[in-house]
């Protein structure tokens, strides 16, 4: 599994990341050492067997992430005869040799009945009514590889956008903007607290056509005003819990709201916590160990 970007300048700039290298975990604990990695701030993860390799900044502190994950996976063995932890190992990683690594693995993907994202080395010409979105996987979230970004992408065409005005939290790659936008919306909002995503965003938007028709902000939910038809936020699950009251706010009558990135443990309680504010769910995904919700008021689209 690998998550990234579209065509970051952080390729182009040779830029270094750590890497954290998990190594012997058990199969059956493969979803909960994915969740504790992105836990401790891990970008992007990329397996190999029973191996798996998290990139962070190259200014994280590696060794406190490696340390707070040992002491996750003590505290969850608890005292079980024999239970082996994994091994864990840090390093470094220049971009490129991620970006190689994902030349031989990410080929196009229809993702839904209308999209599909290719990378640019397997360009797609579309059939009628088809969208293709272009990005190059590099380390920024949101490639259409991760369930939580598959899911959002097929309710967001599910929903046929056009005409209405969208809301992309937590952006990442500016993968969910781009279908937004290319699939008719009338306006789209896309907002990240990472000034690098934001700027990887703003050159996927471009590469893509769809620029002038995206407002990109660097902040959290107060840096954007109005209400909304679509509200997608792939965020964790605090993030999910604390932002409650300001995604009721902002959404209209009728709208509807998608909530991604969570793991099979958090969705319950974020389930819980919306359904209660008198939203009815709609639909739930669940894939590899993580979750995808969608909540409206209204009733669900024909399909």
């Amino acid at each position: 599994m690998a998550e990234g970007p579209g065509r970051s300048a952080a390729i182009a700039e040779g830029r270094r990341w750590g890497e954290l290298v998990v190594v012997g975990g058990a199969p059956e604990a493969e979803e909960l050492l994915v969740g504790l990695l992105y836990e401790q701030g891990a970008l992007g993860l990329w397996q190999e067997g029973a191996t798996l390799r998290a990139y962070f900044p190259s200014d994280a502190d590696l060794v406190a992430c490696a340390t707070g994950l040992r002491g996750r996976l003590r505290a969850l063995a608890g005292p079980l005869p024999g239970r082996t932890l994994p091994e864990i190992h840090l390093g470094e990683v220049k971009e490129e040799a991620w970006a190689d690594v994902c030349r031989l693995h990410f080929r196009a993907t229809r993702i839904s009945p209308r999209l599909v994202i290719a990378p640019s080395w397997d360009p797609v010409s579309p059939v009628s009514g088809q969208v293709v979105i272009t990005l190059d996987p590099g380390l920024a979230f949101g490639t259409g590889a991760h369930p939580t970004t598959r899911f959002c992408l097929q309710v967001l065409d599910r929903l046929a956008p056009e005409g209405k005005a969208v809301l992309d939290v937590g952006t990442g790659s500016g993968i969910l903007a781009i279908a937004a936008a290319r699939l008719g919306a009338r306006q789209v909002v896309a907002l990240d607290n990472d000034p690098q995503a934001i700027s990887v965003a703003a050159e996927n938007l471009a590469a893509n056509g769809v620029a002038p028709r995206v407002a990109l902000h660097t902040g959290g939910l107060e840096s954007v005003g109005g209400t909304y038809d679509l509200i997608l936020a792939n965020l964790s699950a605090p993030d999910l819990l604390k932002l409650r009251p300001d995604f009721l706010r902002r959404l209209v009558p009728g709208g509807t709201l998608v909530l991604a990135g969570l793991t099979l443990a958090d969705a319950p309680e974020v389930r819980v916590a919306y359904q209660s504010a008198g939203l009815r769910l709609l639909a739930e995904s669940s894939e590899d160990g993580w979750v995808g919700l969608a909540f409206e008021p209204a009733a669900w689209p024909a399909t």
